[in-house]
């Protein structure tokens, strides 16, 4: 796993004591070895420990500049001995770990997600918008629209799980009929804390635009790229001043791209296609992506695959074999279809009990 809060917090203050003992704090890091294209542009005050807050903000961005700040202060440590050297060299040695599992494995084709628990029924074309919408410096709105109980706010599920390995953390907005701008500021206010110190401040009159760049500069002020998940945005009429609070985020975002900040990320889901369009400067900053019912080929590729990465075993213990692998794709789809028909009529959508019936299969195997 990555370095957790109270790991970082530690490591912020090795940055103080360790790296920034001078007037010239870029000056510092870079003859310690850090990039200065990474350093330059980070707004460092005169103020040591606020430097050191934004130095490792904006390092968490990725693993390899994680490494770079741990490669540093490794660099002061004298003496193999010494208690700080040996954290240095476990957190170190973590963060290469999870640079070789980001590296070695493609997470967006995952389909059995969180150690096997959750099942990730196709939706190939999503994963492949995922992936762009992850790899891109200049998309900023990923909007997942489709009939109700298609899976829209499924596609949550395969976003939190990326999040784990691709450097940000999704933070979910659920949207109702009666909800306002003001509902969804209190909220964000909760979920978004963050140290506000050394991040320029925006101000302006307007409540929604205010309330937007307050957004803004919280997310950017976070040690993980947040992403704002919007839900059931179906549920929001037309007129709701959330919609004008979205617009004014997806600008102030926009307006303020850099590669050098934690910039936000906003997925809406459930929108439906006579939704409130996106500002017009943001035409071409908005991905796409249809949510449709998983078909029975949709699960006959999901267990072709999940078979040949989890092997399952006969009652015997003894695995199957790989020539033997069709015909149980065949069987096991029969059953889960069945399933998924028996209980028609529960209250559930489709994709839920698809999703069940999967499932049920996959905690057998483990």
């Amino acid at each position: 796993m990555p370095l957790n809060d109270t790991e970082w917090s530690t490591v912020t203050r090795w940055v103080e004591r360790h790296l920034l003992y001078g007037s010239e704090p870029r000056q510092d890091l870079v003859g310690h070895g850090i990039d200065e294209k990474f350093v330059s542009p980070l707004p460092f005050t005169n103020i040591p420990m606020s430097n050191a807050r934004t130095l490792v903000s904006a390092a968490r961005r990725s693993f390899e500049l994680q490494i770079a700040v741990i490669t540093a202060l490794q660099g002061t440590v004298i003496g193999s001995q010494d208690p700080e050297a040996h954290q240095l060299a476990e957190f170190r040695g973590k963060l290469q770990r999870e640079l070789h599992v980001r590296d070695s494995e493609d997470h967006f084709r995952s389909c059995a997600l969180n150690g096997g628990h959750t099942a990730f029924i196709d939706r190939q074309d999503l994963r492949r918008t995922l992936q762009q919408f992850v790899d891109s410096t200049d998309k900023i709105v990923l909007i997942v629209d489709g009939e109700q109980d298609t899976g829209r706010s499924y596609t949550y599920e395969l976003i939190r799980y990326l999040g784990q390995f691709k450097g940000f953390r999704p933070v979910v907005v659920p949207l109702g009929v009666a909800t306002t701008a003001e509902n969804v500021l209190q909220l964000l206010s909760r979920l978004l804390r963050a140290d506000l110190n050394g991040i320029p401040g925006r101000h302006s009159d307007s409540f929604l635009l205010a309330g937007a760049v307050d957004v803004f500069n919280r997310a950017v002020a976070c040690s993980e790229r947040p992403w704002l998940v919007f839900d059931d945005c179906d549920k929001l009429d037309q007129n709701s001043d959330v919609w004008d609070f979205i617009g004014n985020l997806a600008e102030v975002i926009y307006q303020n791209v850099s590669p050098y900040y934690v910039i936000p990320r906003l997925v809406l889901l459930g929108y439906q296609g006579d939704g409130r369009s996106m500002p017009y400067p943001l035409r071409h900053s908005v991905l796409h992506d249809k949510a449709r019912e998983a078909e029975r080929a949709d699960v006959r590729a999901f267990f072709n695959q999940h078979f040949t990465v989890a092997v399952p075993r006969r009652e015997s213990g003894e695995p199957y074999a790989e020539a033997d692998i069709p015909g149980l794709v065949d069987v096991t789809v029969e059953e889960v279809m069945r399933a998924v028909r028996r209980k028609a009529g529960n209250g559930e959508s489709y994709m839920r009990r698809l999703c069940t019936a999967v499932e049920a299969v996959i905690h057998v195997d483990q």
